[in-house]
Order: C-alpha cells, then structure tokens, then sequence
C-alpha cells in the first residue's frame, strides 16, 4: 500500500485498530522501569490499595494507544511529526483487559506554502468489554503531496 499525503486523508474517516491483550509480566516489567508506583508494580500492594489491584501505568495505556494508532493509521502516512496530544484517562487498565479502538480524522488544514497539513485525530482506547479507557486528541503534521515542480527540484538536487 502506498503512503497517504496530506491530501489523501479526509475529515471522518476512521481507522480501526488491531487488538493488545496486556498480561501480567508486561504490565509489571513496564511498571518497574519507566512508573514503579506499588499500584502498578507491586501485586500484593496493589490488593490492599485504592483500585483492588494492579492496574497499568498510564504511560504504559498510552504507550499501547500509540503501537496501536501507528499500525493502524501513522504508518500509512506520509508524516512529519506530531505536535500536541491531549490525554484523558478514563479507567483503568487491568491484567488480561485487551484493548483496541479506534481514530478519526477530525480537521485538517492544508498549509501549501510549506507543504504540509495540519491534521487533528481523536483517538479512543476501549476494553475487552467496550468500555472507553482512554481518549487521547492528537494534532500532527503529514506532508502534502510533491508537485511535479518538487519532483524536478528533488532530482536536480546532489
């Protein structure tokens, strides 16, 4: 499949993502290098703790959204890089909760005279049983497609 540009994409279309079953080890390894607080990597802390158990970081929630939203959209994109993200953690996240979700294109804005746009995505993580866990509103920018003066330009060039 060919990368999109930035004037391939549209404002609505939604991207499905693929799925990722969180297990014990991968929350509790993440947990313990990048967020050790007990709730997240002590099991037996977490039992006596506010959320009745380990829940994962939401760093690591995150982390998925991003594996997720990259595989299903951003790789298929001719992207130059992001430049905000909004985060809304709505629950938490649990061993064996399998997450999917989904992004839709919300605006873009066609910056020609740096040939690019501005695209916006909301982004929702839901569990297993389609509850949302989290939400996460992303603004990027994607390249838009060479002209055939670029074209010329970028051979010419040494």
């Amino acid at each position: 499949m060919d990368k999109l540009y930035g004037d391939d994409l549209r404002v609505g279309t939604v991207y499905r993502f693929g799925r990722h079953e969180v297990t014990h080890d991968e929350l509790v390894e993440f947990a313990q290098k990048w967020d050790p607080q007990d709730f997240h990597s002590d099991a037996e802390a977490a039992d006596d703790g506010a959320y009745d158990g380990l829940i994962a970081s939401g760093v690591h929630t995150m982390a998925i959204n991003q594996r997720l939203s990259v595989e299903a959209m951003y790789r298929h994109w001719h992207v130059i890089a992001g430049r905000s993200v909004d985060v809304r953690f709505l629950r938490p996240v649990r061993v064996g909760d399998v997450l999917s979700g989904q992004g839709e294109i919300m605006r873009i804005d066609h910056e020609p005279d740096r040939r690019r746009a501005f695209v916006a995505v909301e982004r929702t993580l839901t569990n297993q049983t389609g509850r949302q866990v989290l939400a996460v509103s992303t603004t990027l920018y994607v390249h838009l497609a060479p002209t055939s003066g670029d074209q010329l330009r970028s051979r010419a060039a040494p």
